[in-house]
């Protein structure tokens, strides 16, 4: 009796740590889409509603594209963008439904698009923010080519506005 209650307690053992494994395997953690943003970006583009921006790097010159050419990009705002677009970092899965993507802003039509690619044109990142988590800490993100909602950290939801290209553009250095 007491070797068959040691046997079902080892068995009810390994089944309990396989349990916790799988679930901790399915929960993202640490996930982090845009870590390679600065390191490796060659190009990236941010829709948002009607705004919409892209920048290129060209002979290692950021560049943000107008509708009469380019111009070179403004370096601060640029690298702060891609510092913040790295720091995020997905933590819990919230929902698997694409029907739940309108809910939390994660549309195309209510979110906020961004895409990475390194100099070759291999997508590095591409996903969808979307409002702001009513704890004011996190935001919701979907990759565009899945259905699953995460809860993001690491940024705020307006530092992701890219507003007009023209914004991007770095100033004439003034004449005195």
């Amino acid at each position: 009796m007491n070797r068959l209650l040691g046997r079902l307690l080892g068995v009810a053992c390994v089944l309990l740590v396989l349990a916790l494994f799988f679930a901790y395997r399915l929960v993202p953690q640490g996930k982090t889409p845009f870590a390679k943003a600065q390191e490796k970006a060659g190009r990236f583009v941010v829709v948002m509603a009607k705004e919409r921006v892209e920048l290129k790097k060209e002979s290692g010159v950021w560049k943000v594209v107008l509708s009469s050419g380019s111009a070179v990009a403004e370096p601060m705002r640029l690298t702060s963008f891609l510092s913040s677009l790295e720091g995020i970092k997905l933590e819990d899965v919230i929902s698997d439904s694409p029907a739940q993507a309108p809910l939390f802003e994660v549309t195309d039509t209510s979110g906020t698009h961004v895409t990475v690619w390194d100099s070759q044109g291999k997508t590095l990142a591409d996903g969808l923010f979307g409002k702001q988590a009513p704890d004011f800490t996190h935001l919701y993100f979907r990759f565009a080519d899945r259905p699953q909602v995460y809860l993001a950290s690491g940024l705020f939801r307006g530092e992701l506005n890219p507003g007009r290209p023209e914004d991007w553009k770095k100033e004439k250095a003034e004449k005195r």
